[in-house]
């Protein structure tokens, strides 16, 4: 998350974001959805309750929704992909979880084939993606994504 972007916490807090939306440039996005219909309901609860203009986005944070990035990307202004909860998705293991946390291995290739095939499809709709969350630094693993600028950056 960068300065500008403001965490919804549920409904109730769509308010006081529209409010805190003061000269400046921010984007709000939504988190935890799961399919498409979702974005559509609370983009435009959201967008009702925004000023004209403020960019409104989906955080993507299963593999499902990362490997369909297209149609996101279609429907928003602005798509970050939750590193800190795809993760777990994507290898089965609970970071919480001692027995199993070792499973989640940022350096192997898989997240990245991932997030490689994600900036290919998003490419093609020319949308504003940023990827949040912990992963290595840039240039630490070389496994094909190439435009993956590090945590918070747009790709």
């Amino acid at each position: 998350m960068t300065d500008s972007t403001l965490r919804l916490q549920g409904t109730g807090d769509v308010p006081g974001v529209a409010r805190g939306i003061v000269r400046r440039a921010v984007e709000v996005l939504i988190p935890y959805l799961g399919r498409l219909p979702e974005l559509t309901y609370w983009t435009r609860l959201v967008r009702d309750a925004l000023p004209i203009g403020v960019p409104v986005g989906a955080m993507l944070q299963t593999p499902a929704a990362v490997l369909d990035i297209g149609s996101w990307s279609a429907m928003t202004d602005v798509i970050a992909i939750g590193c800190n909860d795809l993760m777990p998705c994507l290898f089965g293991a609970d970071r919480d979880e001692p027995r199993v946390c070792d499973s989640l291995d940022p350096c192997a290739p898989v997240p990245y084939r991932l997030l490689g095939n994600a900036a290919t499809d998003v490419a093609e709709h020319r949308a504003s993606v940023r990827l949040c969350g912990v992963l290595p630094r840039p240039g630490s693993v070389r496994a094909g994504i190439g435009r993956c600028r590090g945590a918070g950056e747009a790709w």
